[in-house]
């Protein structure tokens, strides 16, 4: 799955069938890229990770950012967070796991997330910038081909 965008409900989507196919056995990875790499971000710096220089420029748009999986917004009507805490509270309603509950249960699942090192470059993420993860792994477009191409399906979120 290519996880370009850090819509709520596309994160949700995408995590949601990520889930879902590691349920059925599926071997699943998960390329995080520009936007979407922000719901790999963590609240605080990752002590385990060396600190990296950044620009001016790459600080700022980072600060920009939403970080991790509580602050993502929705791309339609969030108006504030308002519709975010509503969309929250249906989801709640029915049971329904929210973003931060289906990236541990993927983690459980062995579902592996790869951060797209060249998008990381470009945005100013740095390794210590990323929540700790177990299943995750950090590489370029073309890990993202290479398991594309042995795959029966390919979607982007």
């Amino acid at each position: 799955l290519l996880v370009l965008h850090n819509d709520r409900e596309a994160l949700l989507a995408a995590l949601l069938v990520a889930v879902g196919a590691a349920a059925q056995g599926m071997d699943v990875m998960v390329f995080f890229t520009f936007w979407g790499l922000n719901l790999l971000r963590g609240d605080e710096p990752n002590p385990a990770m060396p600190v990296e220089k950044v620009s001016w420029a790459q600080r700022m748009f980072k600060w920009m950012m939403p970080k991790g999986p509580a602050q993502q917004k929705l791309g339609k009507l969030d108006m504030a967070g308002i519709g975010r805490s509503m969309l929250g509270s249906i989801m709640k309603g029915y049971s329904l796991m929210d973003i931060p509950e289906l990236m541990a249960t993927a983690e459980e699942q062995g579902v592996r997330f790869v951060a797209c090192t060249m998008s990381m470059q470009v945005m100013g993420i740095t390794k210590r910038d990323l929540a700790p993860r177990a299943n995750l792994d950090y590489g370029g477009v073309a890990a993202f081909v290479e398991s594309a191409s042995r795959s029966r399906m390919s979607l982007t979120f």
